[in-house]
C-alpha cells in the first residue's frame, strides 16, 4: 500500500524551530493552480485564462508606509473628510430621479440600491418539509416545492399536487408499471455473490454484444458528457474479469480474483450497459431489453453491496455511484422526483467518498505516483461532482456540499458555475439573506458573458443539421448549462417576488423577470427538443433500425444514437423546468385575473375577442423587465397573453409527443404531466372567469385553450392586431384601444418560431384532450385507437406516427429549423 502525504515533514530527531508563516503575494487563482504569479493586477496568467475578474489578492495585514506616517488624529481627520464627501454624494443621489436609479440597477452598474428603494430589508429563508410514513425530506427556499407552495398559493398547490399524484397513479396502473417495477427475481434480491453472478450471466446478452455495447459507450455522447470513465481502463477491466462461457451459448463468465474491487468493476460495467440499453430502447420500438423492472440497476446495486462500498472506497465504486445517480435523471419513467430528491443520498455518498479519497485537494501532489491519465480522470470526476452539487443544491434549496475553495477555475466556461454557487450561498447560506446582496448575485449571473444568457436563441440557431449537432457537442453542453442558469434566474426572481411586501414598488419588476426567464426556459428547451427530434428522423433509415433492433450496434448507427442521447439529456433538464415554470405562470395569470376584477365582478383586463398578439423569442430576450414602457411588460398584465403562452407551450409538447422519433419523447412521463397540468389549471381558470359577469370574456380565454391561439390565418390588417417593434408599422395598423403597442404571438421569423404554431391536426387533438375528462394518453386513444392498448412488455410503445402522416407533408429537410 502506498501513502503519499500532501505535505512532507522535516527530517531529524531534533524539534523543528517554529517558523513565521510566510505571506503569499500571489493571487488566489495562481496559488490554487500551483503556478508562478507575476503579481500584476490582474496577473498575466489570469489574463491568459480570461478570468481577470477572479484575479484576487489576499489583503496585507501590514499598513503601507505612507499610511503608517500619519498619526491617529490625522487618520481620523481623513476619515471624517471622506465620510462628509460620501454623505454629500448620497444626498445628490437621493435628489436624482428614481428612474435613473432603477435603470442603473437593471444595467448591472456598481451603484448599490439605497434604502429609498426598499432594498434594505432581509428575506426569510423559508422551506418546507415532506412528511410521509416512510420518508422525511426537507426542501429549501429555491426548491420549486417551496416557491409554489407559498402561503398565497398553498390551496392551489395542494389541489394541483393531489390531482397530479392521482394522475400519475392511474398512469402507472394503465401500463402495469407498479407491478412490473416490483417484479424483482429472488436471485437478485437475496442471493449469494455466486448466485447473483450466475443469474447475471444468464440475464445479459451474449459476450460479443456486451463488448460491442461497451465499445459504443466510449464513443457516445454520454461518455463525453459524463467524463468520469477512462475507456482504456473500462475495456481492460472487462477483458480481465469477463470471458466467454465454455459451452456454445456465448454467454458472459465472470472471473473473480479480488472480490471487493472486482464486484465494483462489474457493477460499473453493468451500469454502463444500462445507459446503452436506455438509448436502444428509446431509438427503436423493436428493442425491449431490461424495460420491465430495471434489473440491470438492481444487479449493479447488489454488486456494490458485495463490494462493501460503505466502508471501502475505490474509483470504480465512485464511478458507479455517480452513474447510478445520473441515470435517475435520465430515466423517463422511474425518475429522480423531478428535482433530484430521489437520488440525493446516493449523490451525497459519492461526494463523501470523493472527499475521503482526497479528490478535493491537489491531485497532482497527493497522487503524484499515479499516471497522468489517472490524475486527469480524478480531476474530471471532481469537476463533474462540483457541477452536479451546484445544480442539485439549487433545485432542492439545500446548502452546497462542496466548499467553493475546492473548485479551481480552469476556463471561462467555469465562471458560470462560480456565479451560480455565489447565488446559492447568498440565498441558502444563512437563515436570512439581504435583498441587496441577492440582487447583486442575480445581476452577476444575468450579466455573465455579456448577458449571454439572454442571447441563447442565436446560438441555438447554429444547430441546423444533424452534422452541426454532432460537431458542436461542447455547444450543446454549454446550452444546457446556460438554460439551467436561466432557470436559476427565474426561480431567484420568484423568491424575491414571493417575499416582497405588498406595497413594494419593485414587485412588478420581479414579476416581469419571473415571466421573462421562465418563458425563455420553455421556448429554448422546446426548440432544442424539436430540432433534435427532426435530426433523428433525418438520420434514421430502415437499415439502421434493423441494426439497432438486433442488439449489434454498427458504426453507421452511432450518429443517430448519439442524438438520441442528447435528446435524453435535455429531457432530463426539462423535467424540473416544465413542472416548475408552467404552474408558476398559471398562478401569476390567476393573480392577474383576481387583481383586475372590479367591484361589479367584471374582469377589466381581458382584451376584445379579435385582438392578436405578435411576438418572437428575440423580443423576449431583448425585453427589460424594469422598463414600464416596454410593450412586452404591458402584455404580461393581460390574462389572455399569459394564457396564450401556456397554450402554445402545451401544444408544442403534444406535437412533440405525437410526432416523436420512435420512443424518444412519447415515453417520457414529464410531457404527459405538463399537458395534464395544463388541463387542470385551465379548468380552474375557466371556472374563475365564469364567476364574472362577462361571459363573452370568459369564452375568449377558454376558447383560446381549445383552438389555435396563434390565429395564424387571420389577416394582418385586422383592426385590433397589435404589432411588435420588430415589424415595420403603418400608422393605421395600430389599434387605438387601451392595448396599443402590445406585442403579439403570431408572426413568424425565418426558421423555427415558438410563437408561430400552424398545425390543424394538433389543434383538433389538443381540443379533444382538453375537453376529455380522461387522462392525456387515454384522450389520445379516443382519436387513435392503437394507443393505450400496449401490453406490459411494450407499454412504452406509443408509436402513432403511422396515424399522423398528414401532420407533416413536407420533406424532412424543409422541417429542420434554420
Amino acid at each position: 500500500m502506498q501513502t503519499v502525504a500532501e505535505d512532507s515533514s522535516h527530517n531529524g530527531s531534533s524539534p523543528a524551530l517554529k517558523r513565521r508563516k510566510r505571506l503569499s503575494s500571489s493571487c488566489t487563482s495562481c496559488r490554487s493552480r500551483k503556478i508562478k504569479c507575476d503579481h500584476n493586477r490582474p496577473c498575466s496568467n489570469c489574463i491568459k485564462k480570461k478570468i481577470e475578474r477572479f484575479c484576487i489578492y489576499d489583503p496585507s495585514p501590514f499598513k503601507p508606509e505612507a499610511e503608517q506616517a500619519h498619526s491617529e488624529n490625522e487618520a481620523l481627520q481623513i476619515l471624517q473628510e471622506e465620510n462628509k464627501l460620501l454623505k454629500e454624494q448620497i444626498e445628490e443621489l437621493k435628489n436624482s430621479s428614481k428612474l435613473n436609479a432603477s435603470i442603473s440597477l437593471s444595467l448591472g452598474n456598481d451603484i448599490e440600491p439605497t434604502e429609498e428603494f426598499g432594498l434594505d430589508y432581509t428575506l426569510p429563508n423559508k422551506g418546507c418539509a415532506v412528511i410521509k410514513t416512510d420518508r422525511l425530506v426537507y426542501f429549501g427556499p429555491t426548491s420549486w416545492r417551496s416557491l409554489i407552495g407559498q402561503d398565497k398559493k398553498q390551496d392551489l398547490f395542494e389541489s394541483t399536487k393531489s390531482h397530479l399524484s392521482n394522475y400519475r397513479r392511474e398512469w402507472k396502473i394503465q401500463r402495469n408499471l407498479k407491478k412490473s417495477l416490483n417484479k424483482i427475481p429472488k436471485d437478485v434480491q437475496g442471493s449469494t455473490p455466486k448466485e447473483l453472478l450466475d443469474s447475471l450471466s444468464q440475464y445479459l446478452p451474449s459476450y460479443d454484444i456486451v463488448r460491442g455495447h461497451l465499445n459504443y459507450y466510449t464513443k457516445s455522447f454520454f461518455y463525453e458528457d459524463i467524463p468520469i470513465i477512462d475507456q482504456n481502463i473500462l475495456i481492460k477491466d472487462f477483458l480481465q474479469i469477463v470471458s466467454k462461457t465454455d459451452d456454445h451459448s456465448n454467454k458472459c463468465k465472470f472471473n473473480i480474483t479480488n472480490k471487493t474491487i472486482d464486484y465494483s468493476r462489474i457493477a460499473l460495467i453493468i451500469i454502463v450497459l444500462k445507459y446503452v440499453s436506455l438509448t436502444l430502447n428509446l431509438a427503436t420500438t423493436d428493442y425491449n431489453y431490461d424495460t420491465d423492472a430495471n434489473l440491470l440497476i438492481r444487479y449493479a446495486e447488489r454488486l456494490l453491496d458485495y463490494s462493501k462500498f460503505f466502508i471501502k472506497s475505490s474509483i470504480p465504486t465512485l464511478q458507479t455511484l455517480i452513474l447510478l445517480h445520473h441515470f435517475k435523471r435520465l430515466s423517463p419513467v422511474d425518475g429522480d422526483g423531478g428535482d433530484g430528491s430521489n437520488g440525493l443520498l446516493t449523490f451525497k455518498m459519492a461526494i463523501n467518498m470523493a472527499i475521503a479519497m482526497g479528490l478535493h485537494r491537489d491531485i497532482d501532489v497527493i497522487y503524484s505516483t499515479q499516471s497522468k491519465s489517472a490524475r486527469i480522470q480524478m480531476k474530471q470526476i471532481w469537476k463533474f461532482l462540483v457541477k452536479q452539487d451546484t445544480y442539485l443544491s439549487f433545485h432542492l434549496g439545500l446548502p452546497l456540499t462542496i466548499d467553493s475553495s475546492s473548485y479551481i477555475i480552469e476556463s471561462p466556461e467555469d465562471q458560470i458555475i462560480i456565479l451560480m454557487r455565489n447565488l446559492i450561498k447568498t440565498i441558502i447560506g444563512f437563515d436570512k439573506c439581504s435583498r441587496n446582496d441577492l440582487l447583486k448575485a442575480i445581476k452577476d449571473l444575468e450579466n455573465f458573458d455579456d448577458k449571454g444568457l439572454s442571447k441563447l436563441s442565436s446560438r441555438i440557431k447554429k444547430l441546423k443539421t444533424p452534422s452541426d449537432i454532432l460537431k458542436m457537442t461542447k455547444l450543446i453542453s454549454s446550452l444546457r448549462e446556460q438554460i439551467i442558469g436561466l432557470y436559476m434566474l427565474h426561480s431567484s426572481y420568484e423568491f424575491l417576488l414571493v417575499n416582497s411586501r405588498d406595497d413594494d414598488e419593485w414587485k412588478e419588476y420581479f414579476r416581469n423577470a419571473v415571466i421573462k426567464f421562465g418563458v425563455l426556459c420553455l421556448t429554448h428547451l422546446i426548440e432544442l427538443l424539436e430540432r433534435l427530434n427532426i435530426a433523428c428522423k433525418k438520420l434514421a433509415t430502415e437499415t439502421i433500425s434493423a441494426v439497432i433492433s438486433s442488439g449489434n450496434i454498427a458504426s453507421e448507427a452511432y450518429e443517430l444514437l448519439n442524438i438520441v442521447n442528447i435528446s435524453s439529456s435535455f429531457m432530463a433538464v426539462s423535467v424540473i423546468i416544465f413542472i416548475k415554470v408552467f404552474p408558476t405562470i398559471w398562478s401569476l395569470e390567476i393573480d392577474t385575473v383576481n387583481d383586475s376584477t372590479d367591484n361589479d365582478g367584471i374582469n377589466i383586463a381581458i382584451p376584445p375577442a379579435d385582438v392578436q398578439f405578435r411576438l418572437t423569442v428575440d423580443d423576449i430576450e431583448q425585453s427589460n423587465p424594469m422598463d414600464k414602457s416596454d410593450s412586452l411588460n404591458e402584455s404580461i398584465k393581460l390574462p389572455l397573453f399569459l394564457h396564450s403562452l401556456m397554450t402554445l407551450g402545451a401544444k408544442h409538447l403534444v406535437k412533440l409527443q405525437t410526432d416523436s422519433f420512435e420512443r424518444v419523447h412519447n415515453l417520457h412521463f414529464c410531457i404527459f404531466t405538463v399537458v395534464e397540468l395544463y388541463k387542470y389549471l385551465d379548468h380552474i381558470l375557466s371556472d374563475k372567469l365564469k364567476l364574472s359577469k362577462t361571459s363573452a370574456a370568459a369564452s375568449i380565454i377558454y376558447m383560446d385553450s381549445t383552438s389555435d391561439c396563434s390565429s395564424a390565418d387571420k389577416k394582418d390588417d385586422s383592426k385590433n392586431i397589435i404589432q411588435t417593434r420588430s415589424v415595420n408599422l403603418q400608422e393605421n395598423d395600430i389599434s387605438s384601444t387601451m392595448f396599443e403597442n402590445v406585442p403579439s404571438l403570431t408572426n413568424s421569423i425565418d426558421g423555427f418560431n415558438f410563437f408561430d404554431f400552424k398545425n390543424d391536426n394538433i389543434d383538433r387533438m389538443f381540443q379533444s384532450i382538453i375537453e376529455n375528462d380522461s387522462i392525456f394518453d387515454s384522450a389520445l386513444s379516443n382519436i387513435f385507437p392503437n394507443i393505450g392498448t400496449n401490453s406490459s412488455d411494450d407499454w412504452a410503445d406509443l408509436n402513432i406516427q403511422s396515424n399522423l402522416n398528414d401532420i407533416y407533408s413536407e420533406d424532412l429537410d424543409s422541417q429542420l429549423p434554420n
